[in-house]
């Protein structure tokens, strides 16, 4: 659906067809940061800033490859900057979560301390690793599509994706998490 809305937009540059394409693209965009840079408001400003790039360089998208492939490549790049503006320093803080159900409580402290440990576990891999590990392994793309999105080699894709699950386990294992359970 997006690759049509592209098509149109890049042909006619029609204000609703953008819309449209912010509303098909905005909740998985801001899910792939969020799993990048483990910041609400740094992955919101990311997936503004590459609607902006979309529309901007709308014209230099080619309509031969996938559109979703270019859109995570702009996407990927402002997370891959926006890591190194901070020099790999993710400080972890504690949030405060207000909520009134004792179930609720629960399920969202375990999401919290998931989160909680996928950013500690992932602040230890370089961007590349952590690119590659996110677009493989928790947005769930073909070697194929991460090649495509990152314009690193088939080879070069595994490479990373080995090294950063390697880590991960490592440093899992640190926390006492070893996937046995």
């Amino acid at each position: 659906m997006c690759d049509t809305l592209a098509q149109t937009f890049k042909d006619y540059r029609r204000h609703d067809t953008f819309a449209d394409i912010v509303t098909c693209l905005q909740p998985k965009l801001y899910a792939f940061a969020h799993r990048m840079l483990h910041d609400h408001d740094e992955a919101q400003d990311v997936v503004q800033e590459c609607m902006v790039r979309i529309w901007m360089h709308i014209d230099k998208y080619d309509a031969d490859k996938p559109f979703i492939t270019w859109v995570y490549a702009i996407c990927s790049h402002l997370c891959l900057d926006a890591l190194k503006q901070r020099k790999r320093y993710c400080p972890l803080e504690d949030t405060a979560v207000q909520i009134r159900d004792t179930e609720q409580a629960e399920r969202n402290l375990e999401r919290k301390d998931i989160d909680h440990c996928l950013k500690v576990a992932t602040a230890t891999l370089s961007p590349k690793q952590k690119l590659v590990f996110t677009l493989c392994e928790l947005e769930e793309l073909s070697i194929a599509e991460v090649c495509g999105i990152t314009h690193l080699s088939y080879l070069q894709v595994k490479s990373n994706r080995y090294w950063a699950k390697k880590s991960m386990i490592k440093q899992l294992k640190k926390m006492g998490i070893d996937g046995k359970e």
